[in-house]
């Protein structure tokens, strides 16, 4: 499995996420690639008191984002969501 170099998103913002970029995963055949949407957030210790509301917020506002990034580039298949570093 390989993955294409990403393509950033852009002119989409949500305080939470420091960057978005969208890539395909080749799959055993063409027609099992994956359009993968990454969302990177901006860094936030784990251990904070404030670290359950900061995603629960970010969550909330996924299908949004979803439906925005969909608009802007167009459909994809899986949303994975990662901590900057």
């Amino acid at each position: 499995m390989s993955i294409s170099v990403p393509e950033q998103v852009k002119g989409i913002h949500h305080p939470h996420i420091n960057e978005m970029y969208l890539c395909k995963e080749a799959g055993a055949t063409p027609a099992m690639n994956k359009g993968v949407l990454v969302i990177e957030t901006n860094a936030m210790d784990e251990n904070s008191s404030d670290y359950d509301s900061y995603i629960l917020d970010l969550l909330i506002d996924l299908n949004d984002l979803k439906s925005r990034v969909e608009e802007k580039v167009g459909a994809f298949d899986r949303i994975d969501i990662r901590k900057a570093h």
